[in-house]
């Protein structure tokens, strides 16, 4: 009879149990099982190779038959109860684990039980645990991650802080503490100190593909795009399904480095790899960069896509990517499903401020002497948003107000300049953190702050959800709710403002009695007169244009202008093609479908502000978008002493054109259908004295209310006093109605 080396069998078990070769190993331990029924060790290393292969359900049956053998083995019962949790049941595992513990007190078993109990979301209970063990005499990088990653669950970041520490120094290489705790520092704006933190990861992980991902979103932050690009890509040719990577790279090649056909490109690539909730994301990203471009050869499609994410999107509580309501603005979304998007949107700033930010609290007592308002914007430069804005403070009443503007960009342009100048005080806080901005804005006891943009790329909307001012107000740059419990007021106008609108408002309302885009007069230009033919322009044709960013364009507006060009022979339409010749080609070849001859599309591209104002003589007829009016580029043409054609719509972006018209005494280029829309360009077509008419009425600037700058603010000024006074009484804030019949009252 040969004797059986037991030994030597289980020790070849092993090696090809650590070389991987699970069914081979299987049968060595099978067999020595048959020898030797009551083999232990072989039991659970069999076990363990269901375990390691991913099959649950076979390594539970086998830890089973081990502790029928040793009922209190403890690897046994740690692996059993990791089992209950790789299949889903915490509960099983928890009940295992407790009762074992009421029989041994084994303190293993007990540091095992917390992992369990935070694995299954339990974290106060597994704090509790791990809060009963000694740090200083415990010695698990496993716990220390589990005790940091349920503090980090319930917002006790500077404990998760530590105790990820404590697992790194146990484990340098502790892979989902480098992450995680890279992740806490990304989060608090702690960049330097999350950046080698991601890059040890990649270092001792070069197949971490979230690791890439994670630093290139940390470079993108640094506007270090081509470093971030190149991670993305890394991550991507990593794991070629990893939607997350690919949805950053899409956002960011689209959104920031504004190369929208390479952004298509590779969503369609991504499209094809991705599944899954990055799916939706992609698709999404899709939509709005065809929107970009006016590339409508899915339009149908996408607005079907559209409207139903848009009216699930607020009901998932963890979506994988985000929704800025900024981007709607382009689309013909219902008011109240926006206005969920944008409240959904303002929650996130919300609970991501509270959770880094525990304990901030600012006093918000009111100024005894002048009232201070401080304007809050990315704008104050070469920006339509500064244009506006250039000759607006310097009317403010010196004795009543004290002016400081808080500029988020540093340059040294001429807009900038004039701004610096008109100001009693400007603040470069483009260098600051969130943190700092709130801390001097509240130290400096400004009464009023007032953002002049919303939800755009530019803008840092952290630091009015601190609340460093007692009242906090939207205007000119955003025409729709912020759905934001930190901006008390926004404003609008009593042409624009009806009950209906009112309703779709987080926000109290201010109502002024002139344009709530409150604007100033046009840069002169020194630029030499041009001539028709210098902008590639007929001088024979009657001239139709529109000046409107090329993302503001839709099939409905561009229908209508079709109409209007098959109903005037003599004429062209000249369009503004935002810089980019792909997107000049997708509208051309619209137009050519419709049996629109090339010859009849002009294109106008990007030129000096100069030279841009003094081209718009050459236009006879304006024609605005519908869905997404003209604001800034309307007041240039209305300034500039041309005639706009506009759609009044049913929400702020769609009639704010209609304002602006109103507000100029030129109610007749308001429509209020599309076919009268059609009917009034073709009757001006027809008829040039109206156009010479209403032209005459725009060089009359001292008598249009549009123009009228001092007056504006005078009712803003209004505004702000009527606002502090309800908030002195009350310390409330409620809808203000802003009337004035002096039109220079000082409102003192």
């Amino acid at each position: 009879m040969v004797r059986v080396n037991l030994n030597t069998y289980f020790k070849t078990a092993q090696s090809l149990h650590q070389s991987g070769k699970f069914e081979e190993a299987r049968k060595l331990y099978l067999e020595i099982l048959k020898l030797s029924p009551k083999h232990i060790e072989s039991r659970f290393m069999l076990a363990q190779t269901f375990y390691d292969s991913g099959k649950y359900d076979e390594a539970i049956k086998h830890y089973k038959e081990g502790l029928k053998l040793k009922p209190e083995g403890l690897n046994l019962l740690i692996q059993l109860a990791a089992s209950y949790v790789k299949i889903n049941k915490p509960q099983d595992a928890i009940m295992l684990l407790e009762k074992s513990i009421e029989k041994t007190g084994n303190p293993q078993l007990k540091l095992n039980l917390a992992i369990v109990q935070s694995q299954s979301g339990r974290f106060e209970e597994a704090i509790a645990l791990f809060e009963s063990f000694a740090q200083n005499n415990l010695e698990n990088d496993k716990a220390f991650f589990y005790w940091a990653r349920s503090y980090q669950q319930l917002n006790r970041i500077n404990e998760s802080v530590e105790a990820y520490g404590k697992c790194l120094s146990l484990n340098p290489k502790h892979r989902g503490a480098l992450n995680n705790l890279a992740n806490i520092y990304q989060k608090k704006g702690e960049f330097q100190k999350a950046i080698p933190l991601y890059k040890d990861l990649i270092l001792q992980y070069p197949n971490e593909a979230m690791g890439y991902n994670n630093l290139a979103g940390l470079y993108e932050k640094q506007n270090e795009t081509d470093k971030s690009i190149q991670l993305y890509q890394k991550a991507i040719s990593i794991n070629p399904t990893l939607g997350i990577a690919w949805y950053n790279l899409i956002h960011l090649v689209s959104m920031r480095v504004l190369d929208k056909e390479k952004a298509l490109e590779l969503c369609k690539k991504a499209l094809k790899k991705v599944t899954g909730p990055f799916e939706t994301g992609l698709r999404y990203l899709q939509i709005l960069t065809r929107q970009h471009v006016n590339d409508w050869s899915e339009y149908e499609e996408d607005q079907k896509f559209l409207k139903a994410l848009v009216g699930d999107y607020p009901k998932d509580p963890n979506p994988v990517f985000e929704i800025v309501p900024y981007d709607l603005r382009l689309f013909r979304i219902d008011d109240s499903d926006y206005r969920k998007i944008a409240e959904n949107h303002a929650q996130r700033i919300s609970q991501r401020i509270k959770s880094r930010f525990t304990t901030l609290s600012y006093n918000h007592s009111l100024s005894e002497g002048k009232v201070k308002v401080g304007y809050y914007s990315p704008n104050f430069r070469h920006h339509p948003g500064g244009y506006l804005v250039r000759k607006f403070f310097e009317y403010h009443d010196s004795l009543a107000f004290e002016i400081h503007a808080f500029s988020l960009v540093n340059t040294d342009d001429s807009i900038q300049s004039e701004i610096r100048e008109s100001v009693d005080y400007f603040h470069d806080v483009s260098s600051l953190t969130s943190l700092e901005i709130a801390n001097l804005i509240n130290r400096l006891g400004i009464d009023i702050l007032v953002s002049l943009t919303g939800y755009n790329t530019d803008m840092n909307m952290d630091v009015l959800a601190l609340k460093p001012a007692p009242i906090q107000m939207l205007m000119i740059g955003s025409h729709q709710t912020s759905g934001a419990p930190f901006i008390d007021y926004v404003f609008s106008d009593a042409f624009v403002m009806d009950n209906k609108l009112r309703t779709h408002f987080s926000e109290y309302v201010i109502t002024l009695p002139v344009s709530l885009l409150v604007n100033s007069e046009l840069i002169e230009s020194d630029s030499k007169t041009s001539t028709k033919s210098y902008h590639n322009l007929p001088d024979d044709k009657f001239v139709f244009a529109s000046f409107n960013h090329p993302k503001k364009n839709d099939p409905e507006t561009f229908n209508c202008w079709i109409e209007i060009l098959k109903n005037t022979s003599d004429s062209v339409l000249w369009l503004y093609n935002g810089g980019s010749d792909f997107t000049q080609e997708n509208i051309l070849s619209y137009f050519v479908e419709k049996s629109i001859q090339k010859d009849r599309i002009i294109f106008a591209k990007p030129i000096k502000t100069e030279q841009h104002l003094e081209r718009i003589q050459h236009a006879d007829l304006f024609l605005d978008t519908f869905n997404y009016n003209a604001h800034f580029t309307a007041i240039e043409i209305l300034r500039s002493g041309k005639p706009i054609l506009t759609l009044q719509g049913d929400n702020h972006n769609r009639r704010l054109c209609s304002s602006l018209l109103h507000y100029s005494g030129l109610d007749e280029l308001i429509t209020e259908s599309k076919k009268a829309y059609v009917d009034r360009a073709i009757r001006f077509y027809e008829n040039g004295s109206e156009l010479r008419e209403i032209e005459k009425k725009l060089t009359q600037k001292d008598k249009i209310p549009l123009f009228d700058t001092e007056m504006q603010v005078k009712f803003l000024e209004k505004a702000f006093q009527l606002a502090l006074l309800n908030f002195k009484k009350t310390g409330q804030y409620e809808d203000l109605i802003v009337k004035s019949a002096l039109k220079f009252d000082a409102f003192h």
